[in-house]
Formats: structure tokens, C-alpha cells, sequence
């Protein structure tokens, strides 16, 4: 019977993107704070925080970024770490070569690029926000997709779809 089921614990809050500027009352906020270091940069640290400590790192400047999450591509946003398979996954198209699109936790560093390149793909353009599209043959495909999880400055690497190269209506299946 349904009404003498449990009730569903209450959801917890959702976690925002935000990005901490470098200043006094953002350090105090940051230490005061529950919050998940994402990556820190020389004026600022993107950090993922949810509830009471979202307002008080909102209260210290922070600014909000969830957008930084999403890949914009010609079709329109997606979010590739949430809604596409992982070319590191069972499913991943042809391994022998491929367009591939890696995103990073944060605007890409120098060091994460250089990580990026030495798997041996090749970088084709930058993708906002904080991605690039990269192609990769042989070897350089396996190595590419073992930066998933392992690491954490990727936050995804999926096949690019031909869907991605439409634009608007054109990329809506028939």
C-alpha cells in the first residue's frame, strides 16, 4: 500500500559551478565553505557548492557558471559528460579513428593541453566552453579515451556525431 510507504527522502540541494574571485572576502568565503575545489587559477577558483554555502560564496562575488558544464556545437548545447556515452564506454564507435570531443573542468590550462596532445590527437578547434574538438587515429584513439577518469582535468570525452556539425532544425532527426 502506498500510503504506508516511506516518504522519499528530501533531494539534495543541486551543486552549482562558481567561480571564486581570488580577493579577502572570497578566501574567507572559501574557507567557511563545503564546497568541492574543481580547479584554482591565478585570480579566481571554480569550486561546486550547493545550499547555504552556494549564498555565502554567491554573498563573497562568486559567480555562477553552470553554463560551464555545457558544450555548445552547431546543433546546440549538450552537456557531454551527462548526456552522451563516454568514447571510453562499450558502445564508443569505431576505434580506429575519431572525432572526438574533450571537455575540461575549467578553462583549459596550458598543462592540460599539453596532456591533451601528447596522446597523440590532433586539435581541430576550440569548443565553448572549455572543450576542444580533436581528431585521432590508431593508438592515439585508446590513449585519448583513457583520459577518462584518470585525468581530472577531463571532465569528458565523447564522439563527435554528425548531428553536431548541423545547425538548428537541419540536426533534428526526421
Amino acid at each position: 500500500m502506498l500510503a504506508d510507504a516511506e516518504p522519499a527522502p528530501p533531494a539534495a540541494p543541486a551543486e552549482h559551478l562558481l567561480l571564486v574571485p581570488d580577493t579577502s572576502d572570497g578566501a574567507v568565503a572559501l574557507a567557511g565553505a563545503d564546497s568541492r575545489l574543481v580547479a584554482r587559477y591565478e585570480s579566481f577558483s571554480l569550486v561546486e557548492a550547493a545550499g547555504e554555502d552556494y549564498q555565502r560564496l554567491r554573498a563573497a562575488g562568486a559567480e555562477r557558471r553552470d553554463d560551464m558544464r555545457e558544450v555548445t556545437t552547431a546543433a546546440g548545447a549538450i552537456d557531454p559528460a551527462a548526456e552522451r556515452a563516454s568514447l571510453a564506454g562499450k558502445q564508443a564507435p569505431d576505434r580506429d579513428e575519431a572525432l572526438a570531443l574533450v571537455q575540461f573542468v575549467g578553462p583549459p590550462k596550458d598543462a592540460w593541453v599539453q596532456r591533451l596532445r601528447a596522446t597523440g590527437a590532433r586539435i581541430v578547434t576550440y569548443q565553448a566552453e572549455n572543450a576542444y574538438v580533436v581528431h585521432a587515429g590508431g593508438d592515439a584513439v585508446e590513449r585519448l579515451a583513457g583520459l577518462v577518469g584518470t585525468d581530472t582535468a577531463v571532465r569528458a570525452v565523447i564522439p563527435v556525431t554528425a548531428a553536431d556539425k548541423l545547425e538548428g532544425e537541419a540536426s533534428a532527426p526526421a
